[in-house]
């Protein structure tokens, strides 16, 4: 296995599922690299197991940014037509949201009113 951090956003909703005796939460995270025309996408799947899934499965959303640490393994199998197949996929140590909504929101300036031009000052 490889040791690794990987930046991107999800793909799609975290999904989990029972594993046995714990839960296992599934992200897909898309990472791009290259400009205009040279630009590449890849697709990792991420598990984060535990506690440590649901609670990233409760508090991230599609389209979010992620940076996920753990260790990276190809997976193969043969689909349906018997065709192999191989994926990428990390088992992740941590995982941190970049993107939260809770920031102060900038309050509106407050309105003009026709007593502000009577003011001589």
């Amino acid at each position: 296995m490889i040791n690794a951090t990987i930046y991107g956003r999800l793909g799609a909703r975290p999904e989990t599922r029972d594993a046995g005796s714990s839960t296992v939460t599934e992200l897909r995270v898309a990472s791009s690299h290259g400009y205009k025309e040279r630009k590449t996408t890849t697709w990792l799947r991420v598990n984060v197991w535990g506690k440590r899934g649901e609670w990233i499965a409760q508090n991230v959303d599609k389209g979010e940014r992620v940076i996920c640490t753990g260790q990276i393994y190809s997976r193969t199998w043969e689909n349906k037509d018997g065709e192999e197949r191989s994926q990428l996929t990390m088992d992740a140590n941590s995982v941190e949201k970049l993107d939260w909504n809770d920031a102060p929101k900038k309050q509106a300036a407050p309105a003009r009113s026709a007593l502000d031009d009577e003011i001589p000052f």
